[in-house]
């Protein structure tokens, strides 16, 4: 099953770093600008990268 993982650059409290157990999955994380609640302060880009995905399948 396909699975995308999006990461929230500007996260203080998951920080990328932190988040690099995506890459041991062998997943490769998609980037969003925004901090820990991108679907709040981002909703536009989130929705967006949603339905990119959605289309990609």
């Amino acid at each position: 099953m396909p699975t995308r993982f999006l990461l929230s650059a500007d996260d203080r409290f998951f920080p990328a770093g932190f988040m690099g157990v995506a890459e041991c999955l062998g997943l490769r994380p998609d980037e969003l600008s925004g901090d820990h609640c991108p679907m709040l302060g981002h909703p536009k880009e989130v929705a967006e990268h949603r339905e990119a995905c959605r289309t990609a399948l």
